[in-house]
């Protein structure tokens, strides 16, 4: 395998500054991992992320993540999603999930579609049937959805969800603001250039007392991650804040439209040099989220005057791989 540059966020959520260190050091053990996978089951059985271990609890007080994938392969673009999902490497569990399906299903001549985004207890429900229909005429493997034996609530958020339940509706009181804990999704990019590999995975626990079945940003191809791509360039993108309104603005799909756009129109009047020299993508990162959260009307907005948004831009153009990150713009 050639070098490979990886990026990781651990989201954009209310990060306390005494647990700063502890965030720095996962991090950078999430970035020494071997692999993409290994990287992310670091992060999510980690107690400091929102996902897997330690998510934010529900109404009822479990755990329901969503998580999703993009696989760039062979000038191929492959994504996946899966929500409602319990276990404590929801990223993991999503690429096994759909590797297996994904061979299952071209294994028969049904003529039926492998699903591209699925909530997941239903899933576990349905598989075994799917199962004994496929092997009535031919034995396949299929995947068997592995229920985790760890408990995936932590003692901190048990804690939390103890003391402010019983005033979630109360009048005045805003729970989410008196909450000490990470509410957005990790997120991890991993190119591979000379190989042509691009993998991108976003997960999350979700807000604190979120309804039971709300899914999130990290369960929507193109809203908390998106690659987009041209011969020249590629352009992913992951987006972290209120879920609510990255999913309403599909923020990482027209970032990363935008993008690509802005790179390939300076492309056609300026050198590779002169076309980096000229950028501010801090800048443009910034604009640009900006004036696409002035069209809609955000949860985020309505008690403060700028969205609740982050997003981190990652560009290739052959060897050359520019990082941009922009700043929570609350």
């Amino acid at each position: 395998m050639s070098d490979v540059i990886r990026i990781v966020h651990i989201g954009a959520g209310n990060h306390s500054v005494t647990n700063k260190s502890h965030h720095r050091h996962l991090i950078k053990q999430a970035l020494l991992c071997d692999g993409f996978l290994e990287s992310s089951r670091l992060l999510e059985i980690s107690k400091w992320t929102n996902t897997g271990f330690g998510s934010s609890l529900t109404l009822e007080g479990k755990v329901e993540c969503d998580a999703s994938f993009i696989h760039y392969k062979s000038g191929k673009i492959r994504s996946r999603s899966i929500v409602g999902i319990s276990v404590e490497n929801p990223i993991a569990e999503t690429w096994k999930l759909y590797d297996n399906l994904e061979e299952t299903y071209s294994r028969t001549s049904s003529g039926l579609s492998c699903p591209t985004s699925l909530h997941y207890e239903s899933a576990e429900k349905s598989i075994d049937f799917v199962d004994r229909e496929i092997n009535k005429h031919k034995p396949l493997e299929i995947v068997h959805l592995g229920k985790s034996t760890r408990n995936l609530v932590s003692n901190r958020a048990r804690r939390t969800w103890e003391l402010y339940r019983a005033n979630i509706f109360a009048s005045g009181i805003s729970v989410q603001d008196s909450v000490d804990a990470i509410s957005d999704t990790i997120g991890i990019v991993e190119i591979a250039p000379e190989d042509g590999i691009t993998k991108i995975s976003s997960s999350s626990g979700g807000n604190f007392f979120k309804l039971p079945g709300r899914i999130g940003c990290a369960g929507v191809v193109g809203a908390a991650i998106d690659l987009k791509n041209s011969d020249s360039y590629e352009v992913c993108c992951m987006c972290s804040g209120n879920g609510e309104d990255v999913i309403t603005l599909l923020l990482a799909n027209y970032v990363s439209t935008q993008i690509l756009t802005k790179l390939e129109t300076l492309k056609e009047s300026k050198e590779e040099e002169e076309l980096d020299d000229e950028l501010d993508y801090g800048a443009l990162l910034v604009d640009i989220i900006k004036k696409h959260t002035r069209k809609y009307e955000l949860n985020s907005c309505k008690e403060q005057p700028e969205p609740y948004l982050g997003a981190i831009k990652v560009s290739t153009s052959g060897s050359l791989i520019r990082v941009t990150g922009s700043p929570i713009l609350c």
